[in-house]
């Protein structure tokens, strides 16, 4: 009896086409409207993961700040217009089981390009965003701000840097006790489940460097 094997294509993180991205966005409420998506498709890099010769199962995109885009638009409001420079990654749409990944290559082709800059990210402020958060914890980023950026609905901005250790724990939920510790410039670098729900580990402004 001959037996066979069959060889299961590993899972890669890889740049991915217009049309690549494009098909998989069209599953995410985040990338709207469309001819939008063609826009930062012409000047931003897709990502994604996946075998090679395989729709991505997951992806997001490393965009310039001064992308003539919604977001970039709003996230130089938000920071000043002296803060031109730099990228930032747009929402993960796909499996969240490789966000990691994901996030690990998109600092690492923002840093390539602009090593003396810290790196953003847009995550939808959502129920998925609690199962989000480790994931960029973990990479470095801290939330920094929630603000409606590209439509009505709010969204969580964060950014890369050095953080200290968390001096306050506040719950997820607690929008309005959040909101108010960001604008006063603390961040949230961590997070940690209890029998009342997500608690996020608050940083200081004095302990930021």
């Amino acid at each position: 009896m001959i037996h066979t094997t069959q060889t299961v294509a590993p899972t890669m993180v890889r740049r991915i086409g217009a049309e690549e991205f494009f098909l998989l966005a069209r599953t995410s409420g985040a990338y709207r409207p469309y001819w939008e998506v063609m826009r930062m498709l012409a000047v931003g890099q897709a990502w994604g993961t996946g075998p090679i010769g395989q729709q991505p199962d997951s992806g997001l995109l490393v965009m310039p700040l001064d992308a003539d885009i919604t977001w970039a638009a709003e996230l130089r409001r938000l920071e000043g217009l002296s803060r031109k420079k730099g990228f930032f990654l747009t929402p993960p749409v796909g499996h969240l089981a490789q966000l990691p990944l994901l996030l690990e290559k998109g600092i690492e082709a923002a840093r390539r390009r602009a090593p003396e800059h810290s790196v953003q990210a847009v995550v939808a402020f959502d129920h998925q965003l609690e199962n989000r958060l480790p994931a960029y914890f973990a990479a470095g980023f801290a939330l920094q701000a929630v603000r409606p950026l590209a439509g009505l609905a709010p969204e969580a901005l964060l950014t890369t840097g050095e953080w200290g250790e968390p001096q306050l724990w506040i719950a997820l939920a607690d929008a309005t006790h959040l909101s108010l510790l960001l604008a006063k410039g603390w961040v949230a670098a961590c997070l940690r489940q209890s029998e009342s729900g997500c608690l996020l580990g608050m940083v200081p402004p004095a302990q930021i460097a």
